[in-house]
């Protein structure tokens, strides 16, 4: 018999699950009529901090970890697909390889904090199928390297979270001009937060950017404020992990970027993160 504990939060887990799929229905069919705006991208890209900055600045509330469905004015969060009758929606996208990295520790806290136990169990089980019975999820995620080759592979061949791996995700997004979509990377939000900030307003809205606003979005939202920490000290336990650009390079292995290469050299190039594929070859072993 679980602990009262246990059950609220298996009940939290369904109620989150099933409203999720409720939001997207109504933000599909009633998002104008309420005033609602999207935030989207493929997890560990960024949305949470972008819907954050879109919140402040458009003065309307991002519930953020709802468990009752959303229908009235606010930003939502969402992985969804690309459907042309969503309400204006900024699709944020990073570099696959960072993604990797991040959704890699994310899925290994899922499991060692147990926030919700039926997805933790069904990570722990995938990982243990993947890596063997003995897997250590608190020894991966300090040290990820020898994982994350197969892991890399095993989320192009079966993702874990939704129906579309990275790559495909970014095509659905951004393989033609969608008329509701204004997108943005998170590496120019990172390089200069005020400067694309700015830019990702004026398209959202049509209207000159409220530079005062802005600033006091941006301000609000800095990772060193909302982590406590500096960008580049890392916390594997929390989820603003590490807030910095290119991190995989501490983490790929030869076979990892091979394997990314493999599935999602395309896209890599053509998101211009890469001119072709000779990065492989300067991962060390």
């Amino acid at each position: 018999m679980p602990s009262s504990s246990r059950l609220g939060r298996w009940v939290e887990e369904q109620m989150r699950r099933g409203s999720a799929k409720t939001t997207e229905i109504i933000a599909r069919r009633m998002g104008d009529h309420f005033g609602m705006y999207v935030g989207c991208g493929f997890p560990k890209s960024g949305t949470v901090w972008l819907c954050r900055l879109m919140s402040s600045y458009l003065g309307m509330p991002f519930p953020q970890n709802y468990a009752m469905p959303v229908a009235m004015r606010a930003v939502v969060h969402a992985h969804w697909d690309h459907h042309p009758e969503l309400p204006p929606t900024v699709y944020v996208y990073r570099d696959g390889r960072d993604v990797m990295v991040s959704l890699f520790n994310h899925h290994m806290r899922q499991i060692t904090t147990q926030r919700h136990p039926r997805g933790a169990a069904k990570t722990l089980d995938r990982y243990r199928r993947l890596f063997g019975p003995s897997f250590d999820p608190a020894r991966a995620m300090a040290e990820p390297r020898p994982y994350l080759a197969t892991f890399v592979e095993a989320e192009f061949d079966e993702p874990a979270q939704g129906k579309r791996s990275w790559s495909a995700h970014v095509r659905d997004w951004l393989g033609e001009p969608h008329e509701n979509v204004t997108p943005v990377s998170y590496e120019a939000l990172k390089l200069n937060t005020v400067a694309a900030f700015s830019d990702l307003m004026k398209g959202v809205t049509g209207e000159p950017p409220d530079a005062r606003l802005v600033e006091l979005a941006v301000a609000r939202h800095d990772f060193a404020l909302s982590s406590g920490r500096r960008p580049g000290d890392m916390d594997p336990t929390n989820p603003l992990r590490k807030g910095i650009v290119g991190d995989w390079r501490n983490h790929f292995t030869r076979d990892a970027a091979a394997a990314f290469h493999e599935h999602a050299g395309h896209e890599l190039v053509t998101l211009g993160y890469e001119p072709d594929g000779s990065w492989v070859d300067l991962v060390e072993s």
